[in-house]
């Protein structure tokens, strides 16, 4: 496999793979009955979403010495092979995901940013930030209340996390979403089960969330992981950093109320309390 396939994913296209041929806490999924019951061999998927340590989690992957596992890009739903894979992916506090990706789009990085006007490019300005935010939310077509959502993280995660016969569109923004589309959103937000992942890993604690994962990889699959290249992944330098303020210092009162509500279903899911994480 091509290692530059295996990094990103703000980009388009077929997900990452490495062939089936033989930085919160971890979260561990409501699964349906006993792992042992769920006949996962030793195939094991990352699913990516954006701003959430995916080029990090990428390189771990690659320093583990497994082999029967893949990276499926955000853009891409979970497919019915993966309820037979061990599926791992990494998530963020929805401010702290905000903050993150604006600055990314700021610095004029990934394809949201070709579609951003470029007044609202502007790298650590929490005003102009706070504009962003809402037309990132804001759908011209829909008449909905923009704090109804869904917000454009809580529509990435849904396309992500559920699987492909769901029928749900791909979506960077939600300039362009009908009514009927973003129901269809709300919908698949509601009635998300969280079993859908084996084990989220928050960013907010990426490397103990790491360790935590593919050690229950190990004791499913019986497959050793290589810990001492793991442990030089995890404790090197940060990779692909967006550069920014810290979050509290973007958010005012009406924003995080908006974030709040617009994102109600992803604090709801991992029971986010606060809107930016403390330094």
């Amino acid at each position: 496999t091509n290692d530059d396939e295996v990094q990103r994913s703000d980009t388009d296209g077929d997900e990452a793979q490495r062939p089936d041929t033989n930085d919160d806490e971890v979260q561990r999924s409501d699964t349906d009955g006993d792992e042992a019951q769920r006949h996962y061999g030793t195939r094991l998927t990352y699913h990516e979403l954006s701003k959430t340590g995916t080029t990090t989690m990428g390189a771990v992957l690659k320093a583990s010495g497994l082999h029967n596992w893949k990276i499926r890009n955000e853009f891409n739903p979970l497919k019915e092979e993966d309820r037979h894979r061990f599926v791992i992916a990494t998530i963020r506090n929805p401010c702290e995901w905000y903050v993150s990706l604006y600055s990314y789009v700021a610095s004029e990085h990934g394809k949201i940013h070709r579609i951003t006007p470029r007044s609202l490019k502007k790298p650590n300005d929490p005003e102009v930030f706070r504009k962003w935010l809402r037309w990132v939310s804001h759908s011209r077509v829909a008449k909905r209340d923009l704090a109804a959502g869904p917000g454009i993280l809580s529509a990435r995660f849904a396309r992500s996390f559920t699987y492909k016969k769901a029928g749900l569109p791909q979506m960077r923004t939600c300039t362009y979403q009908s009514e009927e589309v973003l129901r269809q959103f709300d919908k698949a937000l509601k009635t998300f089960r969280m079993s859908n992942v084996d084990c989220w890993i928050h960013t907010e604690n990426f490397a103990e969330g790491v360790r935590e994962c593919l050690r229950r990889y190990e004791r499913i699959s019986g497959v050793a992981v290589k810990w001492n290249r793991v442990e030089g992944v995890l404790q090197g330098k940060k990779r692909n950093p967006s550069e920014h303020k810290p979050c509290a210092e973007f958010f005012d009162e009406e924003a995080e109320a908006f974030v709040r509500s617009s994102d109600r279903h992803m604090f709801r899911l991992f029971n986010f309390t606060s809107c930016c994480i403390a330094p």
